[in-house]
């Protein structure tokens, strides 16, 4: 998302990132998903839509289709990540002060390693094949973006929902790249979708430059700090 909004005045374009349902559900219904869709189609041309939501069928509602991309990521990081993403005093903070009266999590609960998560048998950290469920919401099915809204979606790890995904993929989406290949996707996507990618990934080397450039001068800071 940086990224756009970093490319879009180099590019004349505008990057919308959220759109006109609030509700963070796994699956859309019907009359949601129609809303989505309707909503989506009515952009002005050069806008980049992007928020965490699953394939919507254009089609079916006569539509006209957008040029869907998505990026996956490794699914073992994946879930690592969110381990540790919810156990940020960051987002807690957050939370917090948007529901002052949630209860906090427990000391240990904070402490938790994910592979004492994991080998414990904790129920947080199973992931049972064609399960519906889930004892805590952790994102876990990265299929879904792709399967859609249909139940049949749901099941975790299910062949049915991947070959599902698979179908939408291959016929509905330019550019699925990867996370761990940022490069290479870059590249595809100013290659393939050069009216909102070209530059891609000269702005991302430059970004990434000024990250280090920030990280070092804050560890210099630290330096003279610790140093008086």
């Amino acid at each position: 998302m940086q990224l756009t909004e970093t490319m879009a005045p180099l590019n004349n374009m505008t990057v919308v990132t959220k759109g006109p349902i609030d509700i963070n559900a796994r699956i859309r219904a019907p009359r949601e998903r129609m809303l989505q869709a309707v909503w989506v189609a009515d952009l002005e041309p050069g806008t980049i839509y992007i928020e965490h939501c699953n394939w919507l069928d254009f089609h079916r509602y006569q539509l006209p289709k957008p040029i869907y991309i998505n990026l996956v990521r490794d699914p073992v990081e994946r879930m690592i990540s969110w381990f540790y993403y919810i156990r940020s005093g960051y987002r807690n903070a957050i939370i917090h002060n948007r529901f002052p009266n949630t209860t906090l999590k427990s000391e240990k609960w904070f402490k938790k390693s994910y592979n004492q998560c994991v080998r414990s048998g904790d129920p947080e950290c199973q992931y049972v094949p064609d399960s519906i469920k889930d004892t805590v919401g952790d994102y876990k099915r990265q299929s879904l973006f792709y399967c859609g809204n249909n139940r049949e979606c749901l099941p975790f790890d299910s062949p049915h929902a991947i070959q599902l995904a698979k179908r939408n993929v291959e016929r509905d989406y330019a550019v699925v790249g990867s996370w761990e290949d940022t490069n290479i996707t870059l590249a595809v996507l100013e290659a393939y979708i050069p009216r909102f990618f070209r530059g891609a990934r000269q702005v991302f080397e430059c970004r990434l430059a000024l990250a280090s450039i920030l990280f070092c001068l804050n560890i210099f800071l630290w330096d003279c700090l610790w140093d008086n």
